[in-house]
């Protein structure tokens, strides 16, 4: 009994195995065919900057461009399952505008296409029993393009002292493109502040702009300029500081930067007390006096410094105005005794005598600021630290006004040190009685 029961058991097992083979013989020998439903599949639009071209635009372009479309195939399973698996990119479902934007015309309005599906697989074997929908119906309308102003609203429960403070929206407008009849229907554009968002540490928020119609209604399906805007909450103290210019390199040699103007001069900023405190002015961006011969006048950024803003109502940037005219010189000489001169480092033992009558000094300028150059009164600074009896040709430090600068560094002085005569009193008493 047990004998046959493991004769049994071997051929059981013999049984199963040969069945084994034969399910994949059939599966993958054979591989039969079948239909197969695929849904969900995403579409791809192309040809819409051709009827763009001609001043047309799709009515529900967002909702078109979600459109999904299903596609029953027939094949052998192995080619389906591939084509399941990978369907995004195994299957192109397209939807071409560019045929149709031929038949628009000026005159046209509005005009409905009945435009179809183009479905391409690319696994070879499997057919397209069916495509659902294999049509889509649009309609084609003149885009309108309009300014509309932005107004805000200002809501919120914790901070209900806020309610009071008015926001700042530096943007006041925003452009609307899109289909005639629905960009019509905008009157403006909406932005809803929450105080409760804001505090001292957070004055500055990008806030999101709706569209609205007659009634307060939202209207969708149009594109913005721009899908938020930044709004200023002026919390805390406010301080009213002057710009700064700041510049890197050098004007050519030959020019001068003569003056720099700035527009507006001063800003008002807003910040915690302390930190205004320490602020004394708002400093430009680093403007490049490099390759500039000629006044110029430019739109320069404000930097600003953390958990500061600004509050007039004007974009994030100074005009600044600078002045270069081409450099002019002139040789002045200055008699001595027309010098504010001043010593230094003479020894108390000696004494000095000035062996020149004069200093020739070639300045550079604009030529409005050469003629206007008085040479008397020139402060000059002569250092005779460390220095002995006898004859020496020394540097002298000149002052000379902003405006102006020195092209012929170093100037000299030539000086004569000697030692200081002592005269003793009975030398003094004799010299009188023979007198």
């Amino acid at each position: 009994m047990h004998k046959i029961f493991e004769n049994n058991l071997v051929w059981k097992i013999f049984s199963l195995f040969w069945a084994f083979i034969l399910w994949l013989f059939v599966i993958n020998i054979q591989n039969p065919e079948q239909s197969k439903e695929i849904s969900n599949i995403p579409v791809e639009i192309v040809g819409l900057s051709a009827i763009e071209e001609k001043g047309y635009v799709v009515q529900d372009e967002d909702d078109l461009k979600e459109t999904l479309v299903g596609l029953v195939v027939k094949g052998q399973r192995l080619q389906l399952d591939e084509l399941v698996s990978n369907k995004e990119d195994l299957i192109s479902i397209v939807l071409d505008f560019g045929p149709y934007a031929s038949s628009l015309t000026p005159e046209l309005t509005t005009t409905e296409k009945v435009i179809p599906f183009t479905t391409n697989l690319l696994v070879e074997g499997i057919s397209i029993e069916e495509v659902h929908p294999s049509v889509m119906y649009v309609t084609l309308e003149k885009e309108a393009i309009v300014t509309v102003p932005i107004r805000y609203q200002v809501t919120g429960k914790q901070n209900k002292d806020y309610l009071e403070i008015e926001p700042i929206i530096k943007t006041t407008e925003i452009e609307l493109r899109g289909p005639e009849s629905l960009v019509n229907e905008v009157v403006h554009a909406l932005v809803t502040v929450d105080v409760d968002d804001f505090s001292e540490d957070i004055l500055k928020l990008d806030v999101p702009v709706t569209l609205l119609d007659i009634d307060g209604n939202e209207v969708d399906g149009i594109r913005q300029g721009f899908d938020t805007v930044e709004v200023i909450m002026p919390i805390g103290e406010r301080k009213v500081v002057p710009f700064e210019a700041q510049f890197v390199g050098t004007v050519p040699n030959g020019y001068l930067k003569t003056n720099t103007i700035i527009t507006p001069k001063e800003i008002t900023i807003v910040g915690k007390a302390e930190v205004l405190e320490e602020i004394d002015v708002i400093k430009l961006e680093p403007i490049a006096l490099n390759n500039k011969i000629n006044s110029i006048t430019l739109r320069i950024g404000i930097s600003l410094p953390e958990n500061v803003e600004y509050i007039e109502s004007l974009d994030d940037r100074a005009v600044v105005t600078l002045e270069i005219q081409k450099e002019n010189t002139y040789n002045f000489v200055i008699p001595v005794e027309e010098l504010d001169l001043k010593v230094t480092g003479l020894p108390e033992d000696m004494e000095y005598e000035i062996l020149q009558e004069g200093i020739g000094v070639t300045l550079a300028g604009t030529a409005e600021d050469l003629l206007s150059f008085d040479k008397t009164g020139v402060m000059v600074t002569l250092d005779l630290s460390a220095l002995g009896p006898g004859e020496y040709s020394i540097p002298i430090d000149i002052q000379i006004e902003e405006n102006l600068k020195v092209n012929n560094s170093p100037i000299t002085l030539e000086v004569n040190l000697k030692m200081t005569e002592i005269i003793f009193d009975d030398e003094i008493e004799a010299e009188n009685q023979n007198s």
